[in-house]
């Protein structure tokens, strides 16, 4: 492309806008949860869905990590200067975490939707307590997997970039064409197979806890244990909720990256900066989004937050204000 195909200035200033609210939004929500999580560290390290989150939570500020020192900069830049900055040493370094932190995104929610048929399996409170013991080791695992597929993609010559024309990220082969298709077709079917699962995974728990719940409700008066086992189903099903929640966000996310962008081609160049600005917009989203979610179903969590709000309130101490009687205004005057 000419440097005469550059957005209007309307444009770049609408995505220089957006991606910094955004960025910063992100690093506030993200941060927030990384709080909750050391508050409530004994609560959340008793089940694997929540073991994993802090995982997620890593691949969410390393994604929000490349829209911040990445992004951002280079749409406030102009033409010339985000190009020497794109061959700088933080340019490589952030655009390794954000592709990174990318890919991992899809390991942990689909291992967060694993975490989930363990509740009804055999022996499952046993089975629970082993993966909350070594969830840590399993994440490690995927964390490993994937910087070794990133390797293996830059072998190839392939990498992450950023669009300084239509203010994205994408991905770019610099020698193989062919070999760019191929990688890109397996990374698309990679996508659709780890949400099928993941959507396939909840829908069939929630559709079991809601069968389970329904018929220890009918029973009408029920004993402790029963009682227990409710409580934890309803539980249970908050959980699915969250993971569906995430797997939507997913959905979109991955929708914008590897469907809309590449049909936005055909659109002239403002109108097609514009839908590639609020594709980006949606991965900021989505790597944002997940605290609210645990926050919001989350009863732990949300307890954990208001005692977050409270102690940033700037509170009135009874003692310390001062009422005046009739006889003081008197004698005031």
């Amino acid at each position: 492309m000419l440097v005469t195909d550059l957005p209007s200035a309307a444009v770049k200033n609408l995505a220089t806008v957006l991606f910094t609210l955004l960025a910063l939004n992100g690093i506030l929500l993200n941060s927030l949860w990384c709080l909750i999580l050391i508050m409530g560290h004994r609560h959340f390290s008793r089940r694997p869905f929540y073991i994993i989150s802090r995982h997620l939570l890593v691949c969410d500020l390393l994604c929000i990590s490349g829209q911040v020192v990445l992004a951002v900069p280079l749409t406030i830049m102009e033409y010339h200067n985000a190009w020497s900055y794109k061959r700088t040493v933080i340019f490589n370094i952030f655009s390794t975490f954000e592709t990174v932190g990318h890919m991992s995104t899809l390991t942990f929610v689909f291992l967060q939707s694993l975490s989930q048929i363990a509740p009804f399996l055999p022996n499952q409170k046993q089975l629970i307590h082993h993966l909350s013991s070594s969830g840590t080791v399993i994440c490690m695992f995927g964390w490993m997997f994937n910087i070794s597929l990133m390797f293996a993609i830059y072998l190839t010559k392939c990498r992450k970039d950023f669009d300084l024309f239509d203010f994205h990220f994408y991905f770019i082969c610099t020698e193989d064409r062919e070999r760019a298709e191929f990688i890109w077709m397996i990374l698309n079917i990679n996508v659709v197979v780890i949400i099928a699962s993941a959507y396939f995974i909840y829908i069939m728990g929630f559709k079991n806890t809601r069968i389970r719940i329904g018929a220890l409700e009918s029973k009408g008066n029920l004993n402790e244990d029963c009682k227990r086992e409710l409580v934890e189903l309803r539980k249970r099903r908050l959980i699915i909720l969250q993971g569906l929640l995430i797997t939507s966000m997913l959905t979109a996310r991955m929708i914008a990256y590897y469907v809309v962008t590449p049909m936005l081609k055909s659109l002239n160049r403002d109108a097609h900066t514009v839908g590639s600005v609020l594709s980006n917009c949606v991965e900021m989203i989505s790597s944002s989004v997940h605290p609210y979610i645990y926050i919001k179903y989350n009863e732990r969590a949300h307890k954990y937050f208001l005692r977050i709000i409270a102690s940033i309130k700037p509170q009135r101490d009874g003692d310390e204000t001062t009422e005046f009687t009739v006889g003081d205004m008197s004698r005031i005057k």
